[in-house]
């Protein structure tokens, strides 16, 4: 299937397609940004695995779409994952993904913050 605008979004919705029907489905892939989709468009969490292959001897990480370390990363992962620099926005001058995401997740009213995030007339 030929990707018409969003592959990684073409690449997700496909997989869970498939997972309707009782399969087992894995991406596979070196963009994170799989992963944060698969997240927010499998709200049934329908037994589907992110492989993120890692180049030459680094070995291959497998992940779930609910499978965030912190419980409180789960609602707003997109937000933390947009805000903190993803393949189309950048990072805070200066400053890398880890460091702004655990600034993010110190702020108390994170979640707060994120809601607006998730709006659609927002």
């Amino acid at each position: 299937k030929q990707a018409t605008e969003d592959a990684d979004a073409d690449i997700v919705n496909t997989s869970i397609e498939i997972a309707k029907n009782n399969q087992t489905v894995v991406i596979v892939g070196q963009d994170i940004d799989l992963l944060v989709l698969l997240h927010q468009l499998n709200p049934k969490n329908y037994d589907i695995y992110f492989q993120k292959s890692g180049p030459g001897n680094v070995k291959d990480l497998f992940y779930t779409s609910n499978c965030f370390k912190h419980k409180s990363v789960k609602n707003v992962v997109a937000f933390l994952h947009g805000f903190s620099g993803c393949d189309t926005i950048s990072a805070f001058a200066g400053k890398g993904k880890k460091t702004t995401v655990k600034a993010l997740l110190s702020t108390k009213n994170l979640s707060t913050l994120a809601n607006v995030f998730y709006q659609k007339d927002a």
